[in-house]
């Protein structure tokens, strides 16, 4: 994905929802009450239920959002969170914040959903180019928690491709993302 053609789309330049950084980690939470994603402050407490984005190398990430800005209503469907890019990865995040085993199981469902309309409105955009690398995320649990490969992370990556086929494609349900 190019920042330069993201940015310059209709729906992300009018409200500003494309920013780019290098800081080495950040913490992205989705806001509750004006439901958008933004990346805390450095020094700014985080929670359990962040998304941590670690850049060891320091290189050029973008961090659109989704949700309440490029999205803002029911009309437009529903959307995954925000959207973390670099020349060779695209993450497409999506919050799904339950402290319960049976809540995170309610959730996927929708969240699977909201991930996929994602992914098709940006190819259908022309945004996302055959190819390229996608990582669809539920961050759905406490960063502290290693990521675990599960037959549900095998099952849904499966659906992905066959949803999918010209991107590179993988789901996961991460606390975190290493660059």
């Amino acid at each position: 994905m190019k920042a330069e053609q993201v940015s310059q789309h209709p729906r992300v330049a009018a409200k500003n929802c494309l920013t780019s950084h290098t800081a080495r980690k950040v913490f992205i939470y989705d806001h509750p009450t004006d439901g958008q994603c933004y990346i805390r402050a450095k020094g700014e407490i985080s929670t359990d239920f962040d998304f941590a984005l670690h850049n060891a190398k320091g290189q050029t990430f973008h961090f659109v959002k989704v949700d309440k800005c490029m999205f803002s209503d029911k009309k437009d469907g529903e959307r995954c969170d925000c959207l973390l890019f670099t020349e060779s990865v695209c993450l497409f995040v999506e919050f799904k914040s339950s402290k319960s085993v049976s809540g995170k199981q309610n959730v996927r469902h929708k969240a699977f959903s909201q991930l996929c309309a994602s992914v098709e409105w940006f190819l259908a955009e022309k945004l996302l180019t055959a190819g390229e690398v996608v990582e669809v995320v539920l961050a759905n649990g406490p960063r502290k928690r290693t990521p675990r490969f599960t037959t549900n992370n095998i099952d849904k990556t499966t659906e992905l491709q066959e949803l999918f086929p010209s991107l590179a494609i993988r789901y996961d349900e991460l606390p975190f993302y290493k660059l």
